[in-house]
C-alpha cells in the first residue's frame, strides 16, 4: 500500500469527488507533536444520524448511509458495506483506499490497524460509538483512546458549513394513531423485565425509543426521532433528551446501583463502559419485538398508507407514460418532484420516508444514486428506470418490502440458481410514522439496476390439514402497483406463480381501481386496467395475456422478453418502466 500524497493539487476531479487531502491531514497536523500525546489514528463512523454529527461525510466526501473513515498519518481508508461501494467509487478522490466490508478477503478494522500500527500506538475514536474494539487491540499494544473532543470537530465548524445542531421540537404521537397508550407499553417493557429477572433497561435505539413513549422528533432527516436516551426499572423511567454529558454522568451511577441492567449488543462504551461487566445483561430489547406485533388501529393505518401511495404510484406512472408517448419525456429529477407533488395532496402526509431514488439505466446498478445538478438523465424505452421511494403519514410509512430477516434466503433464490446475487441486506420492519431501510434486488455495473418490493402482512392461513395442530401463515401483500409485464419472461413462470401474479392483478385492480373510480380518476383508471391482465396458460403451455376491459388476447411474442398488455386508445404501452 503506497503512501498518500496529502500535499497533492487536484484539479482534474470529477464533479461529483470532493478533494479532502486537507481535511483528513488536518487532525493530525494540529495535534501531531509527541509531547501532545495524541492519537496515531483516529476513525468515526455513522448510520441515520443528524446532519450536525455526519462526520465521516464532511472528512471523505462519502455521503452513503453507513460507513467508517479510518485516518494514519500515512493512509486512510473507508469501510463501506457492498451495496455502497460504486457510489463510494464515484465520492472518494485518491487519497483513500475503498474496503469493500464484509468480504472474505477484506480485513476488518481491526486486523488493519494491527497491520499498519506499531506496538504502543494510541487510536483516538468517538467512544459514543464503538465499545468491542479494545479487546481485540489490546493485546497488540493498541491502545484506544476516548478523546473529550472529536478530532473532527475541531477542523469541521460552522465556518466550514457544519449544520448546527438541531433544535426541533418533541410531539406527541396520538393515541388515535399508536393505537396503545406509552403507559400500556411501559407496562408491558416492565412485566417483560420481572419475568427475567432484570431490574433495568437501558435503551438507546431512537426509533424504540420515540415507539415506546408515543412521540416522534425531527433530528434526523426522513425519520421521525429525536436524540434521547431511556433507563426503565420498575421504580423509575428517566428520558435524557440531548443532554448527553448528563446521561454519561448518571448512567455510572444509575447502571451500577443495579444488580442486573439489559443493555442492546450496540451500546456504546461512552454509555456503558463504566458500568459493572457483570451487571450487564448484553441483548435485544423486548421493544423491538413488540414493534413487529401490529395491533388493529396500526394495521388500519399501515393499509390505508399503502393504498394512498399505491394511488400516488399509479398516477404518476400513468402521467409518466401519457407525457412519454407524446413526445414529452421525463428526467430522473420530474420522477421526484411528481411523486412529492402529488403526495402532498394526501392527507395527513408527512414527507418523504428516506431520500427518494429515480435512476435510468447504469445510474440504477448504485442502489443508492441521487441525481446532482445537470445531472438528471431523460427516461425513454431503451433503458431500465429504477424508482425506490417512500412516504411518511402520520398513520404509517409507506415502502415495499419482505417482512422477515429469516427470509434471506427465500429472497435470493432465484438469483441463486443462476449464479447471481445482491449485495446489501434483505427486509426490515414498518413502523408507525417510524423508520424504514432495504430490499431485494440486482444491480449490473454501468447497466441497470432492479428491486424488487412489496409490503407484506403475516396473517393465519387455514390449512386443509393440521399436523399435530401446528398453526401456519402466510404473506398477504397491502402494496399495490402493478409489475411491468415487459420485464417478465413468461416462460419461466410456473403455474402457481402465474397464479400469485393473477390474484395479485386482480387485487391491485379492485384495491386501487377502485378508489380510482370513486375519485374520477379514469384516466389512470383506465391505465391500471391495461396493466392488470390476467395470464392464462394456451395448450397448457403457452402464457396468454387476458387485459381487464379488452376484448382481444395478446400472445407471448417469442425470446426477447418483451410482452406488451395493451394500452387505451391503441397506444402500446413504454416497454422498460421498472419499479
Amino acid at each position: 500500500m503506497k503512501a498518500l500524497n496529502f500535499e497533492a493539487l487536484r484539479s482534474d476531479l470529477p464533479p461529483t469527488i470532493l478533494d479532502d487531502a486537507s481535511r483528513h491531514k488536518s487532525p493530525f497536523y494540529m495535534f501531531s507533536k509527541p509531547e501532545e500525546s495524541r492519537p496515531s489514528c483516529v476513525f468515526g463512523s455513522s448510520e441515520f444520524v443528524p446532519p450536525h454529527y455526519k462526520r465521516r461525510e464532511y472528512l471523505t466526501g462519502f455521503s452513503g448511509e453507513t460507513g467508517t473513515a479510518v485516518v494514519l498519518m500515512d493512509f486512510a481508508a473507508v469501510w463501506v458495506e457492498s451495496r455502497y461501494m460504486l457510489q463510494a467509487e464515484e465520492e472518494l478522490d485518491c487519497n483513500w483506499v475503498l474496503m469493500n466490508g464484509g468480504q472474505p478477503d477484506v480485513p476488518v478494522i481491526e486486523e488493519w490497524l494491527k497491520s499498519n500500527l506499531r506496538g504502543s500506538s494510541r487510536v483516538g475514536v468517538d467512544s459514543r460509538i464503538y465499545r468491542k474494539m479494545e479487546e481485540n487491540l489490546h493485546p497488540f499494544g493498541i491502545e484506544l483512546v476516548g478523546e473529550p473532543r472529536h478530532l473532527v470537530d475541531e477542523i469541521w465548524t460552522p465556518m466550514e458549513g457544519r449544520p448546527y445542531e438541531s433544535n426541533s421540537s418533541i410531539v406527541v404521537h396520538s393515541v388515535e394513531f399508536a393505537g396503545e397508550s406509552w403507559q400500556d407499553k411501559v407496562r408491558k417493557v416492565r412485566e417483560f423485565l420481572k419475568k427475567s429477572g432484570i431490574d433495568a433497561i437501558l435503551i438507546t435505539d431512537l426509533g424504540e425509543i420515540a415507539w415506546l413513549y408515543n412521540m416522534r422528533g425531527n433530528d434526523v432527516p426522513y425519520t421521525p426521532v429525536f436524540e434521547a436516551f431511556v433507563f426503565l426499572s420498575q421504580d423509575e423511567q428517566r428520558l435524557y433528551w440531548r443532554d448527553y454529558k448528563l446521561v454519561y454522568n448518571e448512567m455510572n451511577i444509575n447502571g451500577n446501583a443495579v444488580n442486573r441492567l439489559l443493555v442492546s449488543p450496540f451500546c456504546s462504551y461512552a454509555i456503558c463502559g463504566h458500568i459493572d461487566i457483570d451487571k450487564l445483561v448484553v441483548s435485544e430489547a423486548p421493544i423491538k419485538m413488540m414493534m413487529t406485533v401490529k395491533n388493529n388501529i396500526e394495521l388500519r393505518g399501515l393499509r390505508n398508507a399503502h393504498l394512498k401511495d399505491s394511488i400516488v404510484f399509479v398516477t404518476m406512472l400513468a402521467h409518466m407514460e401519457r407525457d412519454y408517448l407524446t413526445k414529452k419525456p421525463w428526467t430522473e429529477a420530474r420522477v421526484i418532484y411528481e411523486l412529492e407533488r402529488l403526495r402532498s395532496h394526501q392527507q395527513h402526509y408527512r414527507g418523504e420516508s428516506f431520500s427518494s431514488v429515480a435512476a435510468v439505466g447504469p445510474n440504477a446498478a448504485v442502489p443508492n444514486h441521487h441525481y446532482r445538478n445537470g445531472s438528471s438523465v431523460y427516461i425513454s424505452n431503451t433503458s431500465l428506470v429504477l424508482i425506490d421511494s417512500g412516504a411518511q403519514y402520520l398513520r404509517y410509512i409507506s415502502i415495499v418490502i419482505i417482512a422477515d430477516g429469516a427470509l434471506d434466503v427465500v429472497a435470493r433464490r432465484s438469483l441463486w440458481s443462476v449464479g447471481l446475487n445482491f449485495l446489501h441486506g434483505v427486509s426490515h420492519g414498518l413502523g408507525s410514522y417510524m423508520l424504514a431501510h432495504e430490499q431485494p434486488g440486482y444491480y449490473e455495473e454501468e447497466r441497470l439496476g432492479v428491486r424488487l418490493e412489496t409490503t407484506m402482512q403475516i396473517t393465519p392461513f387455514n390449512t386443509t390439514y393440521r399436523f399435530m395442530s401446528q398453526k401456519f401463515c402466510k404473506f398477504e401483500p397491502i402494496t399495490f402497483v402493478p409489475f411491468q409485464a415487459s420485464l417478465i419472461k413468461w416462460e419461466l413462470l410456473n403455474k402457481a406463480q402465474l397464479d400469485w401474479l393473477n390474484d395479485y392483478n386482480a387485487r391491485t385492480l379492485d384495491v386501487v381501481g377502485s378508489e380510482l373510480k370513486r375519485m374520477k380518476k379514469h384516466e389512470v383508471l383506465s391505465w391500471l386496467q391495461a396493466r392488470t391482465f390476467r395470464v392464462e396458460m394456451k395448450n397448457g403451455s403457452m402464457p396468454v395475456l387476458r387485459v381487464a376491459g379488452h376484448h382481444g388476447l395478446l400472445t407471448h411474442e417469442g425470446s426477447a422478453g418483451h410482452h406488451h398488455a395493451g394500452h387505451p386508445g391503441g397506444q402500446r404501452p413504454v416497454e422498460a418502466f421498472c419499479v
